[in-house]
C-alpha cells in the first residue's frame, strides 16, 4: 500500500511537471536556460506580395548617375582648370598698344612676316612692345617709351598722337589712361568730361565757320595789295590788323597787337619788354611767329610763336614760356576756321 501511494505521488508530480512545461511554452513563465529560442511564424511571400500595394518603378540607372563617385585626381584637376586663354587676343592686346586702328591689320601683317627694320633686321613678335628699343626708328615700340625716336602713341578716344616719351611717365595724357597701360589703376577715366568739352569745341567750330564768311568778305578789300600775304588764306586775318589782345599770367601782363608786336610787363615795374616785333607765318593760317624781341641773357632775341585755332570769337587764351626767352601764345578766331 505504501508503494502504491509513492507511485501515485510520483505520477502526480510527473503530471504537474508536464502542466508547468505546457504553460511555459505558451509564454506563461521564464524560458528554461537550455530551451531553444522560439522561431517566428513562417510568412507566405506570395500572399504578402499580392496584398502589398504596387510601388513605383525605380530607375536605378538614373538614380545612381546622380551620385557619382569622386573623380580621380587627374580628372578633378582637369575639371577645375580655368578656361583656355585666347593667345592671339593676348598677343594683339600687347602688339597693338599705341597703334592707330587704321594701321592694325598692316602692323599685324608686318609682325607675322617677321618685323623688319634697319635695312633687314627681322624681329620676333615677342620683341614688339617689350619696352626695349630694337629699331632705330622706334617702330617696334609704338606702345612704350623705350625708343628715343619714338613713333608716337595713339590715344584711341581722342584719336590723337602723344609723344612716345610721355608713355608710362606717370602722367595721364589719354583720357582713358591708355598711355599708362603698364601701370594699371594709375589713371582715372576722364573721357566723359573730354567728350563734353569736345562737344563744346565742335559747337564753337560751327559758329566760327559761319562767322568766317564775314572775315573773308572784309579781306577782299586788300586782295590787290602787295602786302596781303600777311593776312593769311583768303585774307581772312585782315580784320585782326591793328587789334590788340591782353592776358594776365601770374605777375606778368602780356599784350599782342596784330601784326605789329608782343610785349611783356611785370606787375609793379615800369616799362615793358619786347617779345617780338616782326611777324611772319610758319604755316599760313595755322602758326606764325613774332621775331626780333629784346636780346635775352643767353644772347638770343626773344620771340613769340602764335598758334591759331578755330573759335567763334577772337581771343588770346594762353601765354607761356616753354623755354628761356621763347614764348608761345594760343589764339582763337573765326579766321582760322576752315
Amino acid at each position: 500500500q505504501q508503494q502504491q501511494q509513492q507511485q501515485e505521488q510520483a505520477e502526480q508530480e510527473q503530471q504537474q511537471q508536464e502542466r508547468d512545461a505546457g504553460e511555459q511554452g505558451a509564454g506563461g513563465g521564464p524560458e528554461p536556460p537550455n530551451t531553444p529560442a522560439a522561431q517566428p511564424p513562417a510568412v507566405d511571400l506570395k500572399a504578402k506580395d499580392e496584398a502589398a500595394p504596387p510601388q513605383p518603378a525605380v530607375e536605378a540607372v538614373e538614380d545612381v548617375a546622380e551620385v557619382q563617385p569622386p573623380p580621380a585626381p587627374e580628372q578633378a584637376q582637369e575639371q577645375q582648370a580655368p578656361a583656355p586663354v585666347d593667345a592671339a587676343a593676348v598677343n594683339d592686346a600687347v602688339l597693338l598698344h599705341g597703334v592707330a586702328p587704321a594701321m592694325h591689320e598692316a602692323f599685324k601683317t608686318r609682325v607675322a612676316q617677321g618685323f623688319s627694320c634697319d635695312g633687314g633686321v627681322s624681329l620676333p613678335a615677342a620683341s614688339i612692345n617689350d619696352d626695349f628699343c630694337d629699331c632705330k626708328d622706334g617702330s617696334d615700340e609704338p606702345g612704350t617709351a623705350a625708343c628715343e625716336q619714338g613713333v608716337g602713341f595713339y590715344c584711341p578716344v581722342e584719336q590723337t598722337i602723344v609723344l612716345s616719351s610721355r608713355v608710362g611717365d606717370g602722367y595721364c595724357d589719354c583720357c582713358d589712361g591708355a598711355d599708362e597701360w603698364q601701370r594699371p589703376g594709375k589713371c582715372t577715366d576722364t573721357c566723359a568730361t573730354w567728350r563734353q568739352q569736345q562737344s563744346k569745341r565742335l559747337e564753337q567750330h560751327r559758329l566760327g565757320v559761319e562767322a568766317r564768311a564775314t572775315y573773308v568778305q572784309a579781306g577782299k578789300a586788300v586782295a590787290a595789295s602787295a602786302d596781303n600775304d600777311i593776312f593769311g588764306p583768303d585774307n581772312a586775318f585782315y580784320l585782326l590788323q591793328g587789334k590788340c589782345f591782353e592776358k594776365q599770367v601770374s605777375s606778368y601782363h602780356y599784350k599782342l597787337c596784330f601784326f605789329n608786336s608782343v610785349t611783356q610787363t611785370e606787375t609793379h615795374k615800369k616799362g615793358s619788354t619786347s617779345l617780338g616785333k616782326t611777324f611772319q607765318w610758319n604755316v599760313a593760317g595755322v602758326e606764325g611767329v613774332f621775331k626780333g624781341g629784346r636780346r635775352c641773357h643767353n644772347g638770343i632775341d626773344r620771340e613769340t610763336v602764335v598758334k591759331f585755332s578755330c573759335g567763334s570769337t577772337d581771343d588770346m587764351t594762353l601765354v607761356s614760356e616753354p623755354s628761356a626767352c621763347h614764348y608761345e601764345a594760343h589764339f582763337t578766331t573765326p579766321a582760322a576756321c576752315v
